[in-house]
């Protein structure tokens, strides 16, 4: 648990960094400070708060399962997943999402609505929830031989793959047995975007 809090607060600190000054030079940050061992250690006298917390880094893993190329800021493969089903309508550069294939709720093909797209869809992701994130590039690369540019790594990876491990949550723990809107889209707008969204 400690080489994990460990490599939390790394990804934190270099992800606050790359962030905010370089956003294309994520690699080269992360390599940085995972060579200069930034840790989170209290106990340490040289120790430093940071700015965002371990839940940040892991919420930005999440923008990169959704949508990693418009997380990562890299540019989305130009043709067609050769993995993803031809007779599914969705467009190339979505063909690539990690969510067209594996669901917004982790689930994959083992939803429960049994709709013809998720019925194709391949794998759900559950199971990796609690497992060991410094395993996951090998499995990821098996698992994924046709993404190429994904497979060599870098932060954008390592967080994708950190929110695969510690950042699921059952979207049914979120559900309302009625709802409370009040129907008024411009009410919670704000909040929405400026919590929800960033």
């Amino acid at each position: 648990m400690a080489r994990l809090h460990k490599h939390l607060s790394v990804l934190t600190i270099t992800a606050a960094l790359a962030l905010v000054a370089f956003p294309r030079a994520w690699p080269v940050a992360y390599h940085h400070a995972l060579a200069t061992q930034v840790t989170h250690d209290k106990s340490a006298p040289e120790a430093r708060e940071h700015e965002f917390g371990d839940a940040f880094v892991v919420s930005l893993g999440g923008k990169l399962y959704d949508n990693y190329w418009a997380g990562s800021g890299a540019s989305p493969p130009t043709m067609r997943n050769p993995a993803f089903p031809s007779d599914l309508t969705v467009s190339d550069t979505d063909s690539w999402r990690c969510v067209s294939c594996h669901g917004w709720d982790y689930d994959g093909a083992a939803k429960a609505d049994g709709s013809a797209q998720q019925q194709k869809q391949f794998i759900g992701l559950r199971h990796l929830q609690g497992t060991d994130p410094f395993n996951m590039l090998e499995l990821f690369t098996k698992a994924h031989p046709d993404q190429k540019a994904l497979s060599s790594g870098g932060l954008p990876l390592d967080l994708l793959l950190l929110f695969l491990t510690v950042g699921q949550y059952d979207p049914v723990n979120f559900k309302l047995e009625k709802s409370l809107s009040q129907k008024s889209l411009s009410r919670g707008r704000d909040i929405f975007e400026g919590v929800c969204m960033s």
